[in-house]
């Protein structure tokens, strides 16, 4: 009468309730999925945004405005115009990288406590299933 559950526990006589185990394994693992399936969605979304502030500063940069052949005062106007959309956008491509940080440290914040939480899982159910076996 030695079965083996699908989660290597081996089955003995005065044995574990295998449902009741192995329905806590299968949680484990599941939130263990579900975990890494948002970390994955997460680093795809910062890489979305890493390459939609590129396609930004590339876009910006080919826009540079010629004021030539108009009046000097209205010339002036315009060049100060620009330079303060210039320190506007400079100003929104340090955020946005800052936010890209952010969310990279949030991901990776994530990852690790995924990580964590699913091994002090597995551990506490391999504790508990041997503690069961023991019985």
């Amino acid at each position: 009468m030695s079965d083996t559950s699908p989660y290597g526990f081996e089955l003995v006589r005065r044995g574990y309730d295998r449902a009741q185990v192995d329905e806590r394994i299968s949680k484990l693992v599941s939130d263990r999925d579900s975990a890494l399936n948002r970390i994955t969605a997460l680093e795809k979304r910062i890489e979305e945004l890493h390459l939609e502030t590129q396609n930004a500063q590339a876009q910006v940069s080919d826009a540079e405005p010629s004021y030539a052949g108009l009046g000097a005062r209205v010339e002036k106007i315009l060049r100060l115009a620009e330079e303060e959309a210039k320190d506007l956008r400079e100003e929104a491509r340090r955020a946005a990288e800052q936010h890209r940080e952010l969310a990279e440290s949030a991901a990776q914040q994530v990852r690790n406590d995924a990580e964590s939480y699913a091994s002090e899982r597995k551990a506490k159910a391999e504790d508990e299933g041997v503690r069961i076996v023991e019985k």
